[in-house]
Parts: structure tokens; C-alpha cells; sequence
């Protein structure tokens, strides 16, 4: 059996941002990138079993 690791690095992080970027929410939506376009593809569902088909829904800004 692998061994998972107990350690990671923290990025640079405060410890109250960690916390947000493991228990928080974030929102994203078309046009938080400016004028550089962005494309966003997501499924329909988290998470699929062997041979059962994926859904994707792809959109762009550009």
C-alpha cells in the first residue's frame, strides 16, 4: 500500500489562508480575465464509473 504523504508545502501561505483555500468557496465566472478570452469546460457530474460515458459542456469568451 502507497503511503500517503503528512506533509505539504504551504505556497507561501498564512495559515488562515490555507484554511480558505481548503475549506473555502470560490466563484468564478466568464470575463474575471480580461480581454485575454478564457474557455471553461466542465462535466455534469464529479465523478463517473469504468465504461459509463462523460458529459462535457464547453464555453468560451472569445
Amino acid at each position: 500500500m502507497t503511503k500517503l504523504p503528512t506533509e505539504f508545502p504551504d505556497f507561501g501561505l498564512t495559515p488562515h489562508q490555507r484554511r480558505q483555500a481548503v475549506r473555502g468557496h470560490y466563484w468564478e465566472w466568464p470575463g474575471m480575465d480580461g480581454e485575454r478570452g478564457e474557455i471553461w469546460c466542465y462535466s455534469d457530474r464529479f465523478s463517473y464509473r469504468r465504461d459509463e460515458t462523460v458529459v462535457l459542456h464547453v464555453s468560451s469568451t472569445a
